[in-house]
């Protein structure tokens, strides 16, 4: 029989009782112990362990792994995953309704990340939305929550009941916002025959619901471009819209529906921070479109066919990718599948074909499709097991830097030309430096959870960390020299602006020393810098400087804490200690021969706890 002592803090004690009952407790301390040397050193050996010293324990303990909630087994990265996105069995609900909120003060949504709520009660977001950063930050360092929340008023606590009265008298004229339109929306989507809409306008009143849904949807949208935030008129025409997109609506096909419902959920919902509602609404269109037959190209010869028909079949294909564009952007940072948005044995309609050499929306679009097929790809391999690999990003990395190699050069001309270009060129450029930084980020999230030396790493891993915050830097720069004062530009810059500023933000509190911290601050402050300049154009502009500013000052009171200069090692004995003294009220600790002689010493774990908070 094994000599064996109990190990406690107040000193040692002989076990006592039967040969059964001594067995027993020493196998149920066996598997326990095992358990949590396992979660402290789940890659290391036993007989290594027993040869450290404890200051070789302490500083090999930092170089671990990251661990996560109440998981003790050793961590790989699919299950460092579940640190950062919520399981399918929390209460996943979200309220986005617009009637009853004040579309001005509610700017923060469970997706966009600037209510700063991470628990549940929100909506499923996968690895690849911002959500999942702010996870890392504060599992990296916890205090970080009671800091970036300290003082916080997110939107939900300020809401007013209803939108804003308007004056419709003060309304701005209908061609006013049509041009607006045209000129700022259209050449990104053009969904809409601008010469067959504006002759229905000059020939009405028409009275059929679904041309009032359309026709207000775009005055809707080109109200925003043709005014600042302070302006509300977008409301009333939505209002004017809203009814004649209901359930109803639902129940009749037209192409002017699909084209209404696009809008409304292609953009207008974003503008007003429902991406969730906006999702449901785009999937109806998308379900509406092809039950219209939208994704098929007409088998019709086209020389048998009149002008009008022509025209027509263009614009039901326009229609349809617009659809396609609009559902792969809104869904790029939600981590959801894409569920079959692109299929080339089933979707059949030709790309836009441009009407005339200067006809901008047909060239803007062909360049965007072909764009958003990588970013399905992209998306569709983010919903699925395991975690993206480093090699796997640099391929889907390398299609996309050719998509970009072969934008027609013709775009770049005319954009120089057209002021109409600016937005949609400038959006362009930055959603394809946005795509690939999310395509990059989850190797920098589990690099970062785990705190990984550099020296440790391998080279493709350490590609796809420098890439992403190369590319985090290059959008904080492409968005300070392409953004211009009008919402359609600062509403959609300060989005990708957000996101990108997260990526340096993580690194101050995953690497605190590293050699490009003085650059990443200056990014940082650059980006508060453009939120502020954009506060007159973009909703979200103040909310987001506020929220980015919170986090970059928590850095700063990590980099000063003693628990960040221990590199995660008071993190790590704080977990141990939460998971060890439970057990110690249950059991007594032995030393015996599996462990290799190893002794679960408490005072030792006690001053190496104690040592991290000096």
């Amino acid at each position: 029989m094994w000599t064996m002592f109990m190990v406690q803090s107040r000193g040692c004690m002989p076990f006592s009782g039967s040969p059964m009952e001594e067995r027993a407790v020493l196998k149920d301390t066996a598997n326990k112990s095992n358990k949590v040397l396992k979660a402290l050193f789940p890659t290391k050996s036993l007989d290594l362990l027993a040869r450290l010293s404890r200051d070789e324990l302490v500083e090999l303990l930092a170089q671990e792994p990251a661990q996560c909630g109440d998981d003790l087994e050793p961590v790989s990265a699919e299950e460092e995953l579940k640190c950062i996105e919520l399981s399918p069995q929390q209460d996943f609900e979200w309220d986005e309704l617009v009637e009853t909120r004040d579309p001005v003060v509610d700017v923060s949504d469970d997706v966009n990340g600037l209510s700063l709520a991470l628990d549940n009660n929100s909506s499923y977001l996968g690895i690849s939305s911002i959500k999942a950063i702010i996870r890392v930050i504060i599992q990296i360092f916890p205090d970080a929550k009671t800091w970036i929340l300290d003082g916080n008023s997110p939107a939900a606590d300020t809401f007013q009941e209803g939108p804003r009265p308007v004056d419709e008298a003060l309304l701005p004229d209908e061609i006013l916002c049509i041009n607006a339109y045209f000129t700022h929306l259209h050449n990104n989507n053009p969904l809409v025959d601008e010469e067959a809409f504006r002759s229905k306008h000059l020939n009405g009143p028409h009275n059929d619901s679904r041309w009032i849904a359309f026709f207000n949807m775009v005055l809707t949208m080109g109200s925003i471009a043709a005014s600042d935030t302070r302006n509300h008129a977008h409301f009333v025409f939505y209002r004017r819209a809203y009814p004649h997109m209901n359930l109803e609506s639902l129940g009749a096909g037209h192409l002017e529906t699909v084209q209404a419902l696009a809008i409304l959920g292609g953009s207008y919902l974003h503008y007003l921070n429902k991406p969730n509602l906006a999702s449901v609404i785009i999937g109806a269109a998308l379900r509406m479109a092809v039950a219209l037959g939208l994704h098929l190209e007409p088998a019709h010869n086209p020389e048998n066919i009149s002008k009008e028909v022509r025209l027509l079949f263009e614009t039901r294909r326009r229609t349809w990718w617009c659809l396609f564009y609009f559902d792969t952007w809104a869904s790029a940072t939600l981590g959801r599948p894409s569920l079959g948005r692109w299929d080339p044995h089933c979707i059949t309609a030709d790309l836009p074909t441009a009407l005339g050499p200067e006809d901008l929306g047909a060239i803007c679009l062909r360049s965007s499709v072909e764009f958003c097929k990588i970013g399905t790809a992209i998306q569709d391999r983010f919903a699925r097991a395991p975690l993206i690999s480093s090699r796997e990003i640099l391929a889907f990395d390398a299609q996309l830097l050719q998509w970009e190699l072969q934008v027609p050069s013709q775009l770049r001309e005319l954009e120089a030309k057209y002021p109409s270009l600016r937005a949609p060129c400038g959006l362009l450029r930055s959603r394809y430096l946005n795509l690939r930084l999310v395509l990059h980020r989850p190797r920098l999230l589990i690099s970062s959870l785990r705190r990984e030396n550099r020296a440790v790493q391998q080279p493709e891993e350490l590609k796809v960390i420098d890439t992403c915050r190369e590319i985090a830097a290059a959008t904080v720069q492409e968005i300070a020299s392409s953004w211009f004062e009008n919402q359609i530009s600062a509403w959609n810059a300060v989005w990708l602006l957000f996101q990108a500023t997260m990526v340096p933000l993580l690194g101050l509190f995953s690497g605190p020393d590293h050699e490009e911290v003085p650059k990443w601050r200056q990014s940082i402050e650059k980006s508060l810098s453009l939120f502020y300049e954009m506060r007159d154009f973009s909703l979200t502009a103040d909310r987001s400087h506020e929220v980015v500013a919170k986090i970059y000052e928590a850095s700063k009171k990590a980099r000063m804490s003693p628990l960040n200069a221990q590199s995660g090692v008071q993190n790590a004995w704080t977990w141990a200690e939460d998971q060890f003294w439970p057990l110690q009220e249950e059991m007594d600790w032995f030393s015996f021969p599996e462990f290799g002689g190893v002794t679960f010493d408490t005072e030792f774990l006690a001053g190496a706890n104690n040592q991290g908070s000096h």
